[in-house]
């Protein structure tokens, strides 16, 4: 009888660099001043940071629900309003990208949509809502415990420690992936997007290696309530499908959450991309609610809205056209 064959293991880890290396070019790079500094000066440098580090990676299966917001005063005519090819090429830079590029931004809550964009009440949006047409995964950032509490949000991040590639690789991944998550948790104010530079050269290099698609990271503007998700261009009509549009007007926001007002509701979308849109159907109540807005979740299922507690208990959902 012949002898089985041997194997030798062979160690998939990439070959970690020191940590003192580590924590001297972090200290370089927090040090920059980006109001001054070269995007891909900042992007050479992270090099030493994207390699050989574990990320926490989210798979979104097939139907999940995204959605997008923009301020329109009226109900959109066309796909080219709300979609990818809405998304212009940004001017300056963004939490994921550089200046004269492209990417999707969405939210998983509907809730987080009106803050992202900073609308105000009596505001009116149009609401989009994409859904994944296969499963796929996206890399997060901003996930990280001390710097959630930083910002005294209420949210568990990433357990290093369950890392079984020894001490130094969860030591190193503690240390790189907290730099990176203060940099996609800090606020940064209207006139001062440079600040963006350190997320958005990580987010090029990530989305660049073709390996993922996707981009999650905490919602600022919500407190860490959600997540948004941000598609790379070339990935957009392969992953996500346009399956209703809502003009909704804004009619304030408490804390924690939002009141809206639905206005119009898309009906179709016609092969050259036209909106066509009419009134508003009812909801049906499934069981009355006495409780505060802020316990309630708003969310696409299927075609139709939902209405549900926090726990997930149905209390309305939209009567079929």
């Amino acid at each position: 009888m012949s002898e089985a064959p041997k194997f030798k293991e062979i160690n998939a880890y990439p070959s970690l660099p020191s940590l003192q290396d580590v924590q001297v070019r972090i200290s370089e790079l927090e040090g920059l001043d980006l109001a001054k500094a070269d995007f891909e000066f900042i992007k050479d440098r992270l090099r030493l940071l994207v390699h050989g580090f574990s990320v926490q990676a989210f798979i979104f299966e097939k139907g999940r629900i995204f959605y997008r917001g923009r301020l329109l005063e009226s109900p959109p005519k066309s796909i080219a309003e709300v979609g990818m090819r809405s998304a212009e090429l940004n001017e300056g830079y963004g939490r994921l990208h550089r200046p004269k590029t492209t990417v999707l931004y969405t939210n998983l809550a509907v809730g987080s949509v009106s803050r992202e964009i900073k609308a105000e009440p009596g505001k009116t949006i149009a609401l989009s809502c994409f859904r994944a047409k296969r499963p796929f995964h996206a890399i997060g950032a901003g996930l990280d415990d001390e710097a959630i509490r930083g910002k005294g949000w209420s949210r568990n991040g990433m357990d290093w420690s369950r890392l079984k590639q020894g001490e130094l690789a969860r030591t190193l991944n503690i240390e790189v992936n907290r730099f990176l998550a203060k940099q996609f948790v800090k606020d940064v104010p209207g006139d001062q997007d440079f600040q963006y530079m350190i997320s958005a050269a990580w987010a090029e290099s990530i989305l660049g290696a073709n390996a993922v698609d996707a981009v999650v990271y905490p919602s600022v503007a919500n407190s860490a309530i959600s997540d948004n998700v941000g598609f790379k261009a070339s990935s957009v009509d392969d992953l996500l499908e346009l399956v209703r549009v809502d003009f909704i007007r804004l009619d304030d926001l408490p804390q924690g959450a939002n009141t809206i007002t639905f206005l119009n509701k898309s009906t179709s979308i016609v092969a050259d991309g036209t909106l066509l849109f009419s009134s508003p159907t009812p909801f049906d109540v499934i069981k009355p609610w006495s409780g505060t807005v802020d316990l309630l979740s708003f969310q696409l299922e299927g075609t139709r809205w939902t209405m549900t507690t926090r726990a997930g208990e149905l209390l309305a959902i939209e009567r079929e056209s």
